[in-house]
């Protein structure tokens, strides 16, 4: 009576489990029954499988090793490579972020120093007489003269809407005093 034997190998660190038929447990190949082995039966019209040989099965399994460490050493090299561009990326998103920083003090001054200037200029026009700081202003763009009347205090715009042209007086109070819908 033929025995079919599982025969166990470690291949690679890998257990891997072998059933072989025609094998006693001795490891010595068995005479089939009536010179068959003990196959599934065929159909008619059907071929049988070649029979596959232990050594078949041990070659075909370290051959799916081999290939399954080379697609390991690959998605090792991958992951490396993705690791040296994530390192990259967050250099440069660093770079970028003290960039940014270095931008946003600079603007901050900028507008420090120009609020600064625009203090100083209104400084000068409620300094002058009203009548030279109309006649300036009226030479000024309107939304810039509208603007330093936001600016000034009610004394010296008190002073200056007498003598200022009278679309920017009205512009400048329709701003200021926005007609109720």
């Amino acid at each position: 009576m033929k025995r079919r034997v599982s025969l166990s190998l470690v291949v690679g660190g890998t257990l891997c489990w072998l059933l072989v038929p025609g094998l006693s447990r001795s490891g010595m190949e068995t005479p089939a029954a009536g010179g068959r082995s003990e196959q599934a039966p065929v159909a008619a019209g059907e071929k049988s499988p070649p029979p596959v040989s232990s050594i078949e099965q041990a070659r075909a399994l370290e051959t799916s090793r081999l290939q399954m460490l080379e697609k390991e050493a690959a998605l090792h090299a991958k992951e490396l490579e993705l690791q040296r561009l994530s390192a990259s990326i967050d250099k440069q998103i660093k770079e970028l972020d003290s960039a940014r920083k270095a931008m946003e003090l600079t603007i901050a001054g900028q507008h420090k120093e120009s609020a600064e200037r625009a203090k100083r200029v209104l400084k000068i026009y409620k300094s002058l007489k009203p009548e030279e700081a109309a006649k300036l202003m009226n030479a000024l763009e309107e939304e810039l003269t509208l603007a330093m009347l936001d600016q000034l205090d009610k004394k010296t715009v008190t002073k200056l809407i007498p003598l200022l042209t009278q679309p920017r007086v009205l512009e400048w109070t329709r701003e200021n005093f926005p007609a109720e819908e």
